[in-house]
Parts: C-alpha cells; structure tokens; sequence
C-alpha cells in the first residue's frame, strides 16, 4: 500500500479503511498485504479486525459478489498469517478459530448412499432418513441432534454466512437440486434464501442472515438432493433458529 494510501488511512476508522479496500477479492495475493497494512495502521484486537474484515467483505458497501465474499477458511488465513514487528505470528491459532466461528455457521451434511439407495429401492420409494443422513456444524454447544438428520442449528446471529456442503461417506459430491423453506415467513424472519456458491457446485451452497433477526425464531427447511449413480430425488429436513441455546 503507498505511502498516500497510508496517508488517507490516518482518517479513517479501521471499518472505513477496510470498506475503501474490498474491491480486492480475498483470493487475490494482494489481500493479506493489504490486511497487514491495515493492520500496521490500527493494531487492532483480534474480535475487533474480525468483525471488520467480515464486514467490508460481506455486506459494506460496494456489497461484493457471492465469489469475492470471504470465506471461514480464507478470514481465518488471513488472520493467521499476521506478522509482528519481528515478523512473529500475531494471533493464536484457537483464538483465530473462536473468533472466525462467531461469522459463519458451516453445516457438513454426510450421505450413506448406497444404504439410502438400497432402502429406497427395497421400500417402494420410502426410506428412514435418520438412518442415512448425518448433519453436524460448528456451533455444537448451541445445536440438537448433532450428526443426526434433523440437526436443529441455534445461534443463527445478524449477518452471518451459512454454508451447507454434501458429500457421501466415501467423499462423492451429493447434489444439493433443490431448497424449500417448510414455512417461507418464518424462514424470512431470519434468512434470506440459499443459492449454489458458484455454477457446477451444486453440493455446495451459501446463505446470508438478515442484518436484524426475530428473537427466538426456528425455520424448518428441506433440500432435495441427488446421489451418485441413482436418478431418485431425496430429502431431509433440518432446523435452523437464532436461540442461544437449543429451544426445549
């Protein structure tokens, strides 16, 4: 960053001087520079540079496209790679992982397909969804039947990212074809609606939180997904909510 840009930076509040720099993408080599100039600049406390990255590269203005968003991986990179004066590492990977969490609720969703499949065929078209989808995140303290197919994810917070990903027990993309909100205003209380995080990447996809979220409000919503080598349409029916702690 020169010297003039460093210059405009001394006027600016660590959120304004992070705005004016989100046009770059956090996958261009130009961003961890840029987050250590910034940084040079402000010193900022760890929860603080977190929340203002997040922000600029969420929902600041410009607003960037979906694939210029940050990401869990890419924020948590770029706060690892921080250096010191003496070139040290700055923040605590556990610490980094704390604080990134706060912005992202990331639901890993594991398919059993070839017991999916076999039931399906062997009951007519009906199968036990609990028996063959496994959904776990990475907010367990404040979620229900983890690992289970109905996993209820609470502590939704105010702009947060939601990510769903699908594989099958051995790796295979699971193609998510399909999300439908079970009750479209409830869902609308917190969300706004899902689309594919980027073209071709169906098992892959991402959600925003509304900026201002109805207290102690749970969604159900349903995706209809494919698996390798069936052309069945499937479905399981999780939950996902804004309470503290999970509702009883």
């Amino acid at each position: 960053m020169s010297s003039s840009n460093l210059a405009v930076l001394a006027t600016q509040t660590l959120q304004e001087a992070l705005n004016a720099q989100n046009t770059i993408a956090p996958a261009s080599t130009q961003w961890q520079a840029c987050l250590q100039s910034v940084y040079n600049q402000y010193l900022p406390a760890l929860d603080q540079f977190a929340q203002a990255i997040y922000t600029a590269w969420t929902t600041a203005a410009p607003v960037p496209a979906i694939a210029n968003r940050v990401t869990f991986n890419q924020l948590s990179a770029g706060l690892l790679a921080l250096k010191d004066g003496q070139g040290n590492q700055i923040f605590d990977a556990d610490d980094v992982n704390t604080a990134v969490n706060a912005f992202y609720m990331e639901v890993s969703i594991l398919v059993d397909a070839a017991g999916l499949s076999g039931a399906y065929l062997q009951n007519g078209g009906t199968y036990d969804a609990t028996q063959y989808i496994f959904i776990s995140d990475n907010h367990p303290s404040t979620s229900t039947d983890e690992h289970g197919a109905e996993l209820d994810d609470e502590g939704l917070a105010p702009n947060m990212t939601v990510n769903w990903s699908a594989s099958t027990l051995q790796g295979s993309p699971v193609q998510l074809v399909q999300f439908i909100a079970a009750d479209p205003a409830s869902w609308s209380l917190l969300m706004y609606d899902p689309i594919q995080l980027a073209p071709g990447s169906a098992n892959q996809w991402v959600a925003y939180a509304k900026p201002k979220l109805q207290p102690n409000t749970t969604a159900v919503y349903h995706f209809q997904f494919t698996i390798p080598g069936s052309n069945n349409t499937y479905t399981f029916d999780p939950y996902i909510g804004d309470h503290r702690e999970p509702p009883n």
